[in-house]
């Protein structure tokens, strides 16, 4: 078995129209419906400082454990496009771009892209509730 052939198995990447985000305990944003919203908005990117995002907070909604876990989280990382801004909510929460600020800390980026909506997309039923 090739390396890439293991990883497929342990950490399969969740392709983009699959991602979103749980805020406020049951609101479910999907990332397209975020990005929609920002399009909707003309948004305008600016920077970020890397330095000054709060590392200690889980950006995800898993408490990660396991192994394979760490594996899919840096997988993701290394294969984002940090020319596409992560999304900033409106009272200032990341809500999609975790990967993307991991992956320019890990690359000693000094800023990362950023928009900040002025409202929320409606919030839909989260499609997999169990997903870790």
């Amino acid at each position: 078995m090739k390396p890439a052939d293991l990883l497929d198995l342990v950490a399969p990447l969740t392709p983009f129209e699959e991602s979103g985000c749980v805020c406020k305990g049951e609101d479910y944003y999907s990332a397209r419906s975020l990005y929609d919203q920002a399009a909707k908005e003309k948004a305008k990117p600016y920077k970020i400082r890397v330095r000054d995002v709060d590392f200690c907070v889980n950006g995800w909604r898993t408490n990660d454990v396991r192994l394979a876990d760490y594996a899919y989280h840096a997988r993701r990382a290394m294969a984002v496009d940090l020319s596409i801004p992560i999304i900033v909510g409106p009272l200032g929460g990341i809500m999609d771009g975790y990967h993307r600020l991991m992956r320019a800390l890990l690359d000693g980026e000094e800023y990362v892209l950023a928009v900040r909506l002025k409202e929320l997309p409606e919030a839909t039923k989260d499609p997999d509730p169990d997903k870790g």
